[in-house]
């Protein structure tokens, strides 16, 4: 990416997450936004799945103009914040109990300066150790 190009990426996320100001989220920054436990049709046949939304810094590009994330995101979420998040979405359940384990966090589950690598390695360990078969995320592809 050329120069002018880096820089015109740059001014227009300032643009765009200055239209979103409104920090969302739990006061509490060890909660997700929200979690539950379905059953969906995946890969041919019904499973359980729980569903977790993390609360995080948001999109590091955030030049998508008509992207709710920055106003789903907190500024001083950090990796600790997200394994307790994780964590507390458990709390009176356990991880075997699913075979399919959704993780959106509003941005770039990849991204190691929205999601830094430790926190990705212990949801990672957690999912293996009780036997989930998958584990879906969302990121851009840049960051796989």
């Amino acid at each position: 990416m050329s120069t002018s190009q880096a820089e015109l990426r740059q001014r227009l996320s300032s643009l765009s997450r200055g239209l979103h100001t409104a920090e969302a989220g739990p006061a509490r920054l060890d909660q997700p936004l929200s979690h539950k436990s379905d059953r969906i049709l995946f890969d041919g046949r019904r499973r359980a799945r729980k569903r977790i939304v993390l609360l995080t810094v948001g999109c590091a590009i955030a030049t998508c103009t008509m992207c709710p994330f920055p106003s789903e995101s907190h500024p001083q979420v950090r990796a600790e914040h997200l394994i307790e998040q994780f964590e507390s979405s458990l709390a009176g359940d356990r991880l075997e109990n699913y075979e399919v384990l959704t993780l959106f966090c509003n941005g770039n589950f990849f991204n190691p300066k929205e999601i830094e690598a430790g926190v990705c390695e212990h949801i990672f360990r957690r999912a293996r150790a009780a036997g989930v078969s998958y584990v879906v995320v969302e990121s851009l592809p840049q960051y796989l």
